[in-house]
């Protein structure tokens, strides 16, 4: 039992080869888990490590209270807007914003495909959600709500 470990912690732990014997183990590189959503949903710290795809009509992610080290990956498999917010807002950043609300696949050619992930750090002493997109949409596709 490691004592008072975050997120992070832990990240940084099973990067460098650690097993964790309870739910929270595995490279921190990649997703323990894959989900599929037909509504929205609200995330807890529990599903850290989850991909999330969106499979029917338009979905809302909404994150858990922002802490550090949590990460989630994210798929629409729908052509319909998947949205990806914060719980408390103003504190994800993103292309030309430092404190977004949320991130939405909204273009209609950018629908179907899009994906990111998104890591919980401290930037400048302040905890942030940082999107990363992974696939060949550009930021400046996605729909930042303030």
């Amino acid at each position: 039992r490691l004592v008072n470990a975050d997120m992070q912690a832990r990240n940084q732990l099973a990067a460098k080869g650690f097993t964790f014997d309870d739910a929270v183990s595995g490279p921190a590189s990649e997703a323990r888990r894959v989900t599929t959503k037909a509504a929205d949903y609200t995330i807890v710290a529990a599903d850290h490590r989850t991909r999330f795809i969106a499979i029917t009509g338009a979905v809302v992610f909404t994150l858990p209270a922002i802490a550090i080290g949590l990460k989630f990956w994210f798929l629409n498999a729908v052509d319909a807007t998947m949205t990806v917010a914060s719980a408390e807002g103003d504190n994800i950043i993103t292309d030309h914003d430092l404190s977004a609300d949320s991130i939405a696949f909204s273009t209609s050619s950018h629908k179907i495909g899009g994906q990111l992930a998104i890591e919980c750090v401290y930037v400048n002493g302040t905890l942030k959600w940082i999107p990363t997109y992974l696939n060949a949409v550009p930021t400046n596709t996605a729909t930042v709500v303030s």
